[in-house]
């Protein structure tokens, strides 16, 4: 045991500090075989937008109805994208993943901009990418998503 600066030793009555239990079948670790797979992910499209000029571009050449819209940023730039939007009045729902800013929504009139950060695997530190093409970046989520409907 250490305090301060001082090591001491423990070999006197060490059943006195240890700790105790009432019944040593309590601590049970248990796994299940019921795994949930997801076999029907659709691959999305993904729009490539600079700015927030940008998403009411797409508003107001969109129909009015009811629809769910996908967009990634150019250059994975992602936080900038937020700050336009709050400097510009509006508040959207923002997620966090391993400390960082992964999904922008907003809803305006009856569509659904969902924002995403260009990560294929948004919760992992490591792995970065940044592509500046919408083509590109459609082509490598239609891989990762066919690439894990395969292995599991």
């Amino acid at each position: 045991m250490i305090k301060g600066n001082h090591v001491y030793t423990l070999n006197y009555k060490l059943k006195t500090i240890q700790q105790k239990y009432e019944n040593d079948n309590l601590i049970v670790v248990k796994a299940s075989p019921n795994y949930r797979i997801n076999e029907n992910k659709k691959i999305h499209e993904y729009k490539m937008i600079e700015s927030v000029n940008d998403v009411l571009r797409i508003f107001q050449t969109t129909e009015d109805e009811k629809q769910i819209i996908n967009l990634i940023s150019k250059d994975d730039k992602l936080t900038e994208m937020l700050y336009e939007l709050i400097d510009s009045g509006y508040e959207p729902f923002i997620k966090y993943q391993a400390g960082k800013l992964t999904h922008i929504n907003l809803k305006l009139g009856k569509i659904m901009f969902m924002m995403k950060t260009q990560q294929l695997v948004p919760d992992s530190l490591d792995g970065m990418c940044s592509v500046s093409s919408e083509t590109v970046y459609n082509n490598m989520n239609q891989a990762m998503t066919l690439f894990y409907t395969q292995v599991f």
